[in-house]
């Protein structure tokens, strides 16, 4: 390997390892597209719909898309994407079913639950189950909204948060550069030299 490909190779990586680094009081400083969260949002609610039977269909429900980041209390230009949805489409005596299979779809692929208990009581017609991703970390929620107590019919309700983000569309413009904190600023300089020298590397080049 030339030594130009060995430097941007290492670049990168660093860029990948301040990207997860923790500033003062723990906190990620975490950056990321807008429309790929959604993106990923999107695929984590396919997922688990694949596994479902009977087959619901999904209908936006409150918020959807990115909003402001709720740990933030509006104190900082982080943000955070939300899809919720409603499962209709199947009848109601099939919501706390459609709980369940979400419940497996998730323990399979490795998610781990955020409750104070690893399940719910299966015995609530209202039961709901709430999970994390691994190991992006998404907050996953579903649950059976009842409408008829006597039967425990209900609709199956669905919301993926993400993790909160500094967009990488508007970090840098709603911050000037003393507003950065020292990981920042620094993972933004390595973010620009990787894409530099990967500019170079497709450009005609002779042997080192």
């Amino acid at each position: 390997m030339s030594r130009r490909r060995r430097m941007a190779v290492a670049l990168v990586g660093l860029a990948f390892a301040l990207s997860a680094c923790a500033g003062p009081g723990g906190q990620k400083k975490v950056l990321m597209d807008d429309q790929q969260v959604l993106a990923r949002a999107e695929e984590i609610v396919q997922q688990m719909l694949g596994g479902m039977s009977p087959k619901p269909t999904p209908e936006r429900d409150g918020r959807y898309g990115a909003d402001a980041c709720l740990a933030d209390s509006g104190k900082s230009d982080r943000q955070q994407v939300h899809a919720s949805y409603r499962l209709e489409g199947v009848p109601g005596s099939a919501g706390r079913q459609l709980v369940r299979q979400a419940r497996d779809a998730w323990v399979e692929r490795g998610y781990k639950f955020t409750s104070d208990t690893s399940d719910c009581d299966w015995s609530d017609p209202g039961t709901a189950v709430h999970m994390a991703t691994v190991p992006d970390d998404y907050w996953l929620t579903i649950s059976n909204s009842v409408t008829d107590r006597a039967t425990g019919d209900g609709t199956a309700v669905l919301t993926v948060t993400s993790p909160c983000y500094f967009p990488t569309s508007g970090a840098s413009a709603s911050a000037s550069p003393q507003a950065l904190s020292a990981d920042e600023a620094a993972q933004q300089s390595v973010l620009a030299h990787s894409s530099r020298i990967q500019d170079a590397l497709r450009a005609p080049t002779t042997a080192d």
